[in-house]
């Protein structure tokens, strides 16, 4: 143990964002070494027209496993609604246009009419004037949605 934690600590390598690694190290008495922080951007929240309603959506994937969630607000930037859903088995790519589906979705049973959907993935946003580039697990949820290429500006 003695001789892990002299070789440990000589290391340069960086540790991983893994808890099993940490708490290893941490029982060998080896310190470790943080990444590089990431580049921070500001983002600023922009409001939008009076009676539209904003929706971000956020997923995850790691692994096998897949889950997402989004938050609505209108445009004084107030909590309207917010979602969560366990997806289990599923890509990220899967995950990304999941969470597209469950908003309009989920906007639609709100029955609002004005709603702009957020998301980080450019491949959802090409899916709307090209049903093509949609996931075959998600292909007929997405054309039950109902909206035309006509509806995206």
């Amino acid at each position: 143990m003695a001789r892990a934690k002299l070789v440990g600590n000589l290391t340069k390598k960086k540790g991983d964002d893994s808890m099993l690694c940490f708490t290893f190290l941490k029982i060998l008495g080896i310190n470790i070494n943080p990444r590089a922080t990431l580049s921070m951007i500001d983002v600023l929240w922009c409001p939008l027209y009076f009676s539209w309603i904003k929706c971000n959506v956020y997923d995850m994937a790691k692994g096998p496993l897949a889950a997402c969630g989004g938050i609505f607000r209108d445009s004084q930037a107030n909590h309207i609604l917010s979602f969560s859903v366990f997806l289990g088995e599923g890509s990220p790519v899967v995950a990304e246009f999941m969470t597209t589906v469950i908003a309009i979705e989920k906007a639609k049973q709100m029955n609002w009419k004005k709603v702009w959907v957020e998301t980080n993935c450019k491949l959802v946003v090409l899916a709307f004037t090209n049903c093509n580039l949609v996931p075959w697990k998600v292909k007929s949820r997405w054309q039950n949605i109902g909206f035309n290429s006509k509806m995206i500006t």
